[in-house]
């Protein structure tokens, strides 16, 4: 089995690989979601998540806060970024 960590704000998240086959893929209904602390960080989040992924919702500002962005990555892994 694969295994994978990575620190974000803090937070350790763990990554494994599932060797079962399954008749699923990963759906955006779930989502990680991080409080930035600034605009240049969710800025550099969002390109660096975003890259070879997918845009859900482009940073921006949407009326809920004062920017948000929703990435996939190039996993499948959705992304909620938010500041403000």
């Amino acid at each position: 089995m694969k295994s994978g960590a990575l620190s974000i704000a803090g937070q350790t998240i763990m990554f494994l690989d599932n060797p079962v086959q399954h008749a699923f893929d990963l759906t955006p209904a779930i989502s990680f979601f991080v409080e930035c602390d600034s605009a240049a960080e969710l800025r550099r989040l969002a390109a660096a998540l975003g890259e070879g992924g997918k845009d859900f919702m482009p940073v921006d500002n949407y009326g809920f806060s004062e920017l948000f962005a929703w990435v996939g990555d190039r996993f499948g892994v959705t992304w909620q970024l938010n500041f403000g």
